[in-house]
């Protein structure tokens, strides 16, 4: 019999591998830090699904149209649009235009300021006659990941072909000649074959000193007392906003995160020039979540003419950032049956995709990483961070 596969973290990216791969028959083990009722680093997305919606060529190529969870999508409350994306900017409406035109299936489409009042009460005056709306395509959807990871480790709990092992925290692997043979856990040492790492921004401290991923936080709550619209959610320069289906509504506070420099090491720090100006705006360190939050319910009031909302407590969502805002996947160069998968907080589009997840077991049981996925090796080269090819460039799920 072969060994089993071996997945490590059981996040977004950690389940839906290991789903598909009982799914198509394979034996798995699944080693997980926390468990179903918590998660030491638990990275809960917002809860956009963008099957096509602002997806860069790169990662388009890679998707299906195909929803992997049709016949639960009332249990994760499943909510197709109108999602809305806002930006007072013209530049970002050229880029979207652009997007329209060269993507002919979406029905995605742009709304000026005065459109976006008339159609969803947006106020114009917040747009200060630039910018305006983008409606994301009808495919895209609203979902709560967090009741998807729990239905996925009860399926794992519950499946005789997984060995799902919770509260372990791995510290580090065993190597003999480039290959993994253990995993040194804070309980056992665990032997493994073909192994997949999906462990996100703890991949630098664990297995890759030079991988550079440095973690964002954001804060959201859930707030009462909010008039109902006609979009489902809707994210701006601050703030998002987002109406579950169980009567739950949801603030974020948009592209606003915190960031406290000792999460990142200096032999890595240069590579996040790449981000610029532009991408450092709206970072702020050692930032008080409190304020951020407020921040997001002032703009929503501008852009809603809303009375101020009923909060309840503020929670924070983990996200991983690389350099060129692009997810990470490559074997080891140390240990070559482990292919290491990071960066994916807030690419859900990408997570729940039979097309890509496919890519990546080929790629594990063939110890090479599919062509396609080229894009998403990590590239050492300052210069070539600070340049990037447009399809190095891929755009979250969430931006």
């Amino acid at each position: 019999m072969k060994p089993p596969i071996t997945i490590v973290g059981a996040g977004q990216m950690g389940s839906m591998l290991g789903y598909r791969l009982l799914k198509k028959g394979y034996k798995i083990r699944i080693i997980e830090a926390g468990n179903k009722n918590y998660k030491d680093n638990s990275q809960t997305p917002w809860g956009w699904l963008r099957k096509f919606s602002l997806q860069s060529e790169a990662k388009k190529n890679l998707m299906s149209n195909e929803f992997p969870f049709n016949d639960i999508k009332k249990e994760i409350n499943y909510t197709q649009g109108p999602l809305l994306i806002t930006t007072k900017s013209n530049k970002t409406i050229d880029l979207w235009n652009d997007w329209i035109k060269n993507n002919n299936e979406t029905d995605a489409r742009i709304l000026n300021p005065t459109d976006s009042f008339n159609q969803f009460n947006l106020n114009s005056d917040y747009f200060k006659n630039d910018g305006g709306t983008f409606i994301c395509d009808s495919r895209d959807a609203l979902i709560d990941y967090s009741l998807l990871n729990n239905y996925l480790l009860d399926y794992f709990e519950n499946n005789p072909n997984c060995d799902y092992i919770e509260n372990t925290i791995v510290n580090g692997i065993k190597i003999n000649k480039s290959k993994a043979t253990h995993i040194l856990t804070n309980n056992d040492e665990i032997p493994i074959d073909k192994t997949f790492f999906c462990i996100g921004n703890q991949t630098s401290d664990i297995l890759d000193y030079s991988i550079p991923i440095m973690k964002i936080k954001l804060p959201y709550l859930f707030i009462d007392n909010f008039p109902k619209t006609n979009y489902t959610a809707i994210w701006n320069n601050k703030s998002s906003l987002q109406y579950f289906k169980e009567g739950q509504i949801k603030i974020g506070s948009g592209t606003q995160s915190i960031f406290n420099f000792k999460n990142i090491k200096l032999i890595n720090s240069l590579y996040f020039i790449n981000m610029g100006l532009e991408g450092y705006k709206n970072i702020h360190y050692n930032g008080n979540e409190t304020k951020l939050i407020e921040n997001a319910i002032d703009e929503l009031q501008v852009l809603n003419n809303f009375d101020y909302p009923k909060c309840q407590k503020i929670q924070t969502c983990i996200l991983d950032v690389t350099p060129n805002f692009c997810p990470y996947i490559y074997f080891l160069p140390k240990a070559n049956n482990i292919l290491s998968i990071s960066s994916f907080s807030g690419s859900g589009s990408m997570t729940l995709d039979n097309s890509f997840v496919d890519l990546l077991i080929e790629s594990i049981e063939k110890n090479k990483l599919n062509k396609k996925l080229d894009y998403f090796a990590p590239d050492y080269s300052i210069i070539n961070n600070l340049l990037p090819s447009k399809n190095k460039t891929a755009i979250s799920s969430i931006i």
